[in-house]
């Protein structure tokens, strides 16, 4: 049977997310490990939200930078195995398994992944800006919970994908119960 013109683009443009999934998920901690390790101060104060030290000149030392690293990850580390099963999902999807268990489950553990993922940003933020600030002047030190539209949004969005991902494998396993009474 001949593909139609319209699943044939849903086939092509899975199998790149599907590689752009992949990628995103390995390059995205390496950049931001890399990025603190080398990143001079300014740019990581202003990175992490930091005003830089009133009346000192601050530099952070390789162990300091090995903590905001770790503490920087940890998230982003949730968002890389969103994306991996994200990235599966979308094979499944370009090779044409649109609403099996395997693709519910993986749209599932993605969105899992980025409810954890930003749950965890809003834990780690704080912990992050206290290991950039260590090495600041007393009274200097800082911590500070954020909690905008942009985490609202992503837990909105990342509950109403698992919503979504759950009906779709109740409807399958229906349409599997239905089959086997005809």
């Amino acid at each position: 049977m001949k593909t139609s013109s319209h699943l044939q683009t849903v086939h092509r443009g899975s199998r790149f997310l599907a590689w752009s999934c992949l990628a995103v998920a390995i390059i995205w901690p390496l950049i931001s490990v890399g990025y603190v390790m080398m990143g001079n101060e300014a740019e990581l104060f202003s990175t992490f939200g930091v005003p830089p030290p009133v009346g000192a000149t601050v530099v952070l030392k390789a162990g300091q930078r090995l903590v905001i690293s770790a503490l920087n990850v940890i998230p982003i580390l949730a968002a890389g195995i969103g994306l991996w099963a994200l990235s599966r999902c979308f094979r499944l999807f370009s090779a044409g398994e649109f609403f099996s268990v395997r693709t519910v489950g993986s749209l599932r553990r993605f969105s899992g992944w980025t409810f954890c993922y930003t749950a965890l940003s809003l834990i780690f933020q704080p912990l992050t800006m206290l290991a950039v600030t260590f090495r600041f002047p007393e009274g200097q030190h800082l911590a500070l919970i954020s909690f905008g539209p942009q985490q609202l949004h992503a837990l909105l969005l990342a509950g109403t994908v698992w919503v979504i991902s759950g009906t779709m494998a109740e409807a399958g396993r229906l349409a599997d119960e239905n089959a086997q009474f005809v």
